[in-house]
């Protein structure tokens, strides 16, 4: 999965964008998902979560790059369709088993 976001040189927005491409990698993966059934929910909690408490916060880090986060969820979602059988997903998520294609969000 590729997430190609513009970023000027301030380190927090790379670690940001750096958490979220970690966060995307791990969800499409099929290796590391097998091997890591714990953080793939985790991980899938933190992009289902409204939390705006957390800095890295997947709102946060979304707002941070200039990214919808409403967008790139229904993004991730439709993405993710084929791998739903792999793993649960938290309520409301709607995943398409029609296509693994990478994902591009460009900011």
């Amino acid at each position: 999965m590729m997430l190609n976001i513009s970023t000027p040189d301030v380190p927090e927005l790379r670690l940001m964008a750096a958490v979220l491409t970690d966060a995307l990698e791990l969800l499409v993966n099929p290796i590391d998902r097998a091997r890591n059934r714990a953080l793939l929910a985790e991980t899938s909690r933190w992009i289902a979560s409204d939390d705006r408490r957390n800095p890295f916060s997947f709102l946060n880090v979304c707002h941070a790059l200039d990214l919808c986060p409403a967008r790139l969820r229904a993004g991730i979602a439709d993405r993710l369709r084929p791998l739903r059988t792999t793993a649960p997903r938290p309520a409301g998520w709607q995943l398409d088993r029609r296509s693994a294609r990478r994902l591009r969000v460009a900011a």
